[in-house]
């Protein structure tokens, strides 16, 4: 499912939220794969990921974050660029490392609580020219949409799993 919001006044900035939610985990179906990344993995993939790394995200939020180029924009100057954090959410706790996401996921069937997570994106467009000071306007305005917001991703994603 995916959202977008946008501040209010001329000039307003745009944060979009988009999260995939999985339970009954198997072969076919995997939290943690190649789709659930910031960017696909085949030669026609519509974003390419230019950098990457993780950052602190409030108290005690770690994420992923990376800057996205539309993948057909290759040697435009205005090509159309995506901040995003990414975040996994498993056993009600947000965590970024695919080892630890499977060892919970494990940890949660072994002792029967089921084996649904969630990958949650969060992204605003950058500037066309994405340097450093763009990357960091783009990164506080994530800070300041998930640090007030993350509870309230929390408590649906509790919700989604406690209806099963």
């Amino acid at each position: 499912a995916s959202r977008s919001y946008r501040g209010e006044g001329a000039g307003a900035s745009q944060v979009a939220v988009w999260v995939g939610y999985y339970r009954d985990l198997g072969y076919e179906r995997k939290l943690v794969s190649s789709m659930n990344t910031m960017t696909e993995l085949s030669e026609h993939a519509p974003w390419n990921q230019v950098s990457g790394g993780t950052r602190t995200a409030g108290p005690g939020l770690t994420v992923l974050t990376g800057h996205l180029r539309r993948a057909g924009d290759l040697g435009a100057t205005d090509a159309q660029r995506l901040r995003v954090w990414q975040v996994y959410w498993v056993g009600g706790r947000f965590m970024v490392s695919d080892t630890w996401v499977r060892l919970q996921l494990a940890v949660n069937r072994l002792f029967g609580r089921g084996d649904d997570g969630a990958v949650v994106f969060f992204y605003t467009p950058l500037a066309a020219d994405a340097n450093a000071a763009s990357i960091e306007r783009a990164d506080a305005l994530l800070a300041r949409f998930v640090e007030p917001n993350i509870a309230a991703v929390a408590s649906l994603l509790e919700a989604t799993r406690r209806a099963r």
